[in-house]
């Protein structure tokens, strides 16, 4: 069975039916597709059969700023619509709340490459597991880590890095 184009049309580019360098997807329960367009330093949302993409985050110049991505790698998006980024050119993980021109760094704000417990060095992948951890792939230091959210006053806030507390400290701290 031949596979159908639902995004970009095999010419790369910048404009809102093409995608440069297109990254990892994400499908909603309503069949909106996200997509991490690396190239162009965006994230494309694709409406069910719509002919062209909308930038709901980035700006398509890439940067470190809070309105720009660099080279989006990975895309999740929660039930409440918050869009959680792998942002791999500066080694960070930025979510992105509806409706909104800005993002805020939650993992690797610093934006250096490395392999302590608060780096990251090229994220490619994110999941989140049934309570709300986050998982990525730390490609450049050659592991996963995983990191707790919890819903404070609304805000998903990251607030410790698994591998540095033993479950006793963890149970304590929910």
């Amino acid at each position: 069975m031949p596979g159908v184009i639902v995004a970009g049309n095999s010419i790369g580019g910048d404009n809102a039916t093409q995608l440069s360098g297109p990254g990892g997807i994400f499908v909603d329960v309503f069949g909106i597709l996200y997509v991490a367009d690396s190239q162009n330093h965006r994230i494309q949302r694709w409406d069910n059969g719509a002919l062209s993409g909308v930038t709901v985050a980035g700006t398509g110049v890439g940067g470190s700023n809070s309105s720009q991505l660099y080279y989006p790698r990975d895309i999740v998006v929660d039930s409440n619509d918050y869009m959680y980024i792998a942002n791999a050119g500066d080694s960070r993980i930025i979510r992105w709340a509806p409706n909104s021109n800005t993002g805020e760094c939650i993992v690797a704000c610093s934006g250096i490459f490395g392999n302590g417990a608060d780096q990251i060095s090229l994220p490619f992948a994110l999941a989140f597991d049934s309570y709300g951890s986050i998982y990525i792939s730390d490609t450049f230091s050659s592991r996963v880590q995983k990191f707790e959210i919890l819903d404070s006053f609304g805000y998903d806030i990251i607030v410790n890095n698994i591998d540095e507390v033993n479950e006793d400290e963890r149970s304590d701290s929910t």
